[in-house]
């Protein structure tokens, strides 16, 4: 195929514009004021490392463990009981792999991260802290989980 044609054909296209099968579609979309103020799940989306569950588990890996340097930072400065510390430490225990997070809490029970835990000292040069206070007015991940009602729906000794 020439070139010139593809170009002609380029240029001649006829551009159509997509309908909604009804006229009155617009009605039927959901008002944002209706919703109220929903969670949104974008916390473990961390805009400065990679993060992807599709690959080999290399990024999860990578992200897990800097997540755990940022709750042993964070129990460093603010210590263990502080709302923000809990927050990152359900944030470690949901995206980090149980062999992983055994193996991290072996190594800073040996004294491994004392350096960062007791003197509340960034673990590399260029840490930026991330780990957020609890939020109130919109809440998020570990907000929506925390406000739950966690007894079952159904009766277990009914079964």
């Amino acid at each position: 195929v020439s070139v010139l044609y593809c170009v002609f054909v380029y240029k001649n296209r006829k551009t159509t514009t997509k309908t909604m099968p009804h006229e009155d579609y617009r009605k039927y979309k959901i008002k944002r004021e209706d919703l109220g103020n929903v969670p949104h799940f974008s916390d473990l989306n961390n805009p400065h490392f990679a993060w992807g569950r599709g690959t080999i588990g290399a990024n999860v890996l990578r992200q897990s463990m800097l997540e755990y340097f940022q709750w042993l930072h964070c129990i460093g400065n603010w210590g263990e009981d502080h709302s923000m510390c809990k927050k990152q430490r359900w944030f470690v225990e949901k995206m980090t792999f149980d062999w992983w997070l055994e193996k991290y809490d072996d190594k800073k029970d040996l004294g491994h991260y004392d350096y960062t835990i007791l003197y509340g000292a960034a673990p590399w040069r260029g840490f930026v802290p991330q780990y957020q206070p609890v939020k109130e007015n919109r809440k998020g991940m570990y907000e929506y989980w925390a406000d739950r009602n966690h007894e079952p729906h159904f009766d277990p000794d009914g079964l």
